[in-house]
């Protein structure tokens, strides 16, 4: 029996790759990756941030870097 492929086994999500969808998914993952590591830096190294400071870092800074460079690294099959 002849297997054929996988159309969806390139594929890093599982659903339509649009940019938009795709730049979600990530953000979300950032935010999740971000509150770790504020977490950790708390924990281990004890630095004295403002609460705004942490806010805009967990909402914004990190996970848009992360999101957008997500997608650079794919569009250079780094990813893949």
């Amino acid at each position: 029996m002849k297997f054929l492929p996988d159309p969806d086994h390139e594929k890093l999500i599982s659903w339509d790759q649009t940019p938009v969808r795709w730049l979600i998914f990530y953000y979300l993952t950032g935010v999740i990756a971000a509150v770790y590591f504020i977490m950790a830096e708390e924990y281990f190294v004890g630095l004295v941030t403002p609460h705004w400071m942490k806010v805009v870092f967990t909402a914004a800074v990190f996970p848009i870097g992360w999101s957008l460079g997500s997608v650079w690294f794919y569009k250079r099959g780094w990813l893949r």
